[in-house]
């Protein structure tokens, strides 16, 4: 029979792998409702003539500026993710990922992209999901996360 402490250690070792296997799936777990996951840097956006926007809009033309700095370039913006909610569409944009270096920061441009929609905005808000991440509050663009409301 095997010294007790071997038991421990493989009962510690397996504890070990459990809690990494539950913590991988709780972290996959944290883009759950939101279609892909997040590969992107972060990226704010304001709707390119809000005054087009109704209930019955499916199409949405918007105006996507990245958050850091990046010498005043936004760059490639990524497929932006749609969340359907009772009261709210949350529309979330991101851009290709700058790397390493060091950046200047001025403001960045913003580069158009139309969001389709695959039911309209109701009566509901609608909502740009880069706000709602923890940490834009220092974002200017994130005084208000809503976007529109009906």
């Amino acid at each position: 029979m095997p010294p007790a402490g071997g038991r421990r250690r493989r009962r510690s070792n397996v504890r070990t792998t459990a809690a990494t296997v539950v913590g991988g799936v709780v972290l996959a777990g944290c883009g759950a409702g939101v279609p892909g996951a997040a590969t992107g840097d972060l990226a704010t956006w304001e709707l390119a003539d809000p005054r087009v926007v109704t209930a019955e809009t499916r199409s949405l033309d918007v105006r996507v500026t990245r958050a850091g700095c990046s010498g005043g370039i936004t760059g490639q913006v990524l497929e932006p993710r749609v969340q359907y909610e009772d009261g709210r569409v949350v529309v979330t944009t991101e851009v290709e990922p700058l790397g390493d270096g060091t950046w200047a920061c001025p403001s960045n441009d913003a580069v158009t992209v139309r969001v389709e929609l695959d039911e309209p905005l109701r009566d509901r808000d609608l909502v740009d999901g880069a706000c709602l991440a923890a940490e834009s509050g220092s974002v200017r663009l994130c005084e208000d996360a809503v976007r529109w409301r009906p």
